[in-house]
């Protein structure tokens, strides 16, 4: 078991690499985009992100996470290059239908995502980009399943260097709107296609599996609603702020919750990545329910101290990447975000149980409701409280939905989660966070040095209150008696096996 962790491990940090370089685009340029556009061209940039997430959802099908179930069924080893095949002509199926469905309603789809119908030309960029992210998602998936990250990481690279380039040039020196960013995107995702294209190619045997496709999409239209009840989940709270609002107080929520989901980018998103393959595979062996119940504490501290040192240092944070003080309030909606992240990320730790009994219709039915919450919440709170009342909504939510998908998950498959352990790794969190509120008034020096001891202090506060096990304690002791000397760094570095 210890060996497969290691191995997640490894994978999440090459994978995390990977996964974050696209996404990073909006965080390095978020200096940038802060001088060149308002707070309420902000909030357009945000909303049509948002646009974006519900089509990829809508189109998306979620067939990726049928690909992988598939892909890694021993009834099916030999013709995995057909699946692959199969499901790049779907993917181009669906990308034709939704360019041919949506484009002629740009106009109207431009009045409901902007209350503006002057900007249909954006909405044209945003179903071209969710077509290419089609695509991706489909040939990142396979990448995955073959266990190549540097790959992975690699055509990453490519993607990330050619989109940021060009971000900064249509922007800063040719003086573009939004659609300066979507111009970069398309290149980005060309210049990613031509790099992928051998080994597409390579992977694929030119045989239409009608039958195999038909049994995965029974299995992901469950799922499909499951991804469009959560883009409903996570955005809904950003047009309950437009409803009672403006634009401009979208643009700073949405700046805080961009930089509360760098815990997501950085954490949930790259471990995702790495464990899932894994998770398939280990149905069968003996030890797989230590394993996923190991993987579900051990991912929740990762993203614990990750999601408190961002919460401690949200204030500070926002005033580096945002230089404008009219963006500067943002930081307030970051702890409950953040928390509500951590949530979301033990929800799809415990989801193992339903997808490896495929009772993937229960998802779909505790998303509905979920998303059905999450609306009556934003229109209670948000009159009351305004945008903090939208962020609140988010962590009630995802709290919500972690128990009851953690609820129905042991009653399809039981597995022993160390339910006491993640009780004592949240609350500790908390506590910390409450803790440093009672210093954001001071001096900036204090309050780094405080926040600091704050954060260092967590992992030892878990070791007073019985966290750790004896193994654990010893594991711990052996990485740090390994890695203690910066001189043996290189030596070790060059043991790690990629």
């Amino acid at each position: 078991m210890l060996k497969n962790i290691k191995s997640a491990l490894k994978n999440s940090v090459i994978y995390g690499i990977g996964s974050m370089l696209p996404k990073l685009i909006g965080f390095i340029l978020l200096p940038m985009y802060v001088v060149r556009f308002p707070t309420n061209d902000y909030g357009y940039i945000c909303l049509l992100e948002t646009a974006q997430l519900l089509f990829v959802a809508l189109f998306g099908l979620a067939f990726y996470q049928a690909l992988f179930r598939w892909y890694c069924d021993k009834k099916y080893e030999d013709k995995k290059k057909e699946i692959f095949f199969t499901s790049m002509v779907f993917t181009l199926f669906i990308a034709c239908i939704m360019i041919g469905c949506l484009a002629p309603f740009a106009t109207q789809l431009s009045q409901i995502f902007l209350n503006n119908d002057q900007n249909g030309k954006l909405i044209y960029f945003v179903l071209i980009s969710t077509a290419f992210e089609l695509f991706v998602q489909i040939i990142t998936s396979i990448i995955r399943l073959q266990e190549k990250p540097m790959l992975f990481t690699k055509s990453n690279l490519f993607r990330f260097t050619t989109n940021l380039v060009l971000t900064i040039w249509f922007i800063q020196y040719k003086k573009m709107w939004i659609e300066g960013i979507y111009y970069a995107q398309f290149a980005g995702m060309i210049v990613f296609a031509l790099y992928m294209s051998k080994y597409v190619w390579a992977n694929m045997k030119i045989k239409f599996e009608g039958q195999i496709l038909k049994e995965m999409l029974q299995f992901c239209y469950p799922l499909a609603f499951s991804s469009v009840f959560a883009v409903i989940l996570s955005n809904t709270d950003r047009f309950a702020i437009k409803s009672v609002s403006n634009f401009s107080d979208v643009g700073l929520y949405a700046l805080g919750s961009k930089l509360a989901n760098a815990v997501f980018m950085l954490v949930v998103s790259p471990v995702n990545m790495a464990i899932a393959p894994m998770i398939f595979k280990m149905i069968d062996d003996p030890n797989n329910k230590r394993f996923y119940s190991k993987l579900m504490t051990y991912f929740c501290f990762g993203v614990a101290i990750v999601v408190l040192g961002l919460c401690l240092f949200s204030k500070e944070l926002i005033k580096v990447f945002a230089q404008k003080p009219a963006y500067w309030d943002a930081y307030q909606y970051i702890p409950l975000l953040s928390f509500a992240i951590l949530m979301n990320s033990l929800k799809d730790t415990a989801v193992i149980g339903i997808q490896i009994m495929k009772k993937t219709k229960i998802l779909a039915v505790i998303i509905g409701c979920m998303a059905f919450l999450t609306i009556m919440l934003n229109n209670l709170l948000v009159p009351l409280i305004g945008s903090q009342g939208a962020a609140l909504s988010v962590l009630i939510t995802a709290s919500c939905y972690f128990g009851t998908v953690l609820y129905f998950s042991q009653k399809c498959y039981y597995i022993p989660y160390e339910l006491a352990k993640l009780a004592k790794i949240i609350s500790t969190a908390i506590a910390l966070f409450l803790v440093s509120t009672t210093v954001n008034d001071l001096h900036i020096a204090i309050r780094l040095i405080v926040k600091s001891i704050l954060l260092l202090s967590f992992p030892i506060l878990l070791y007073w209150i019985k966290f750790y096990e004896a193994i654990e304690i010893e594991t711990i002791q052996k990485i740090w008696k390994k890695w203690k000397q910066p001189a043996a760094w290189r030596t070790n570095l060059n043991q790690v096996k990629f």
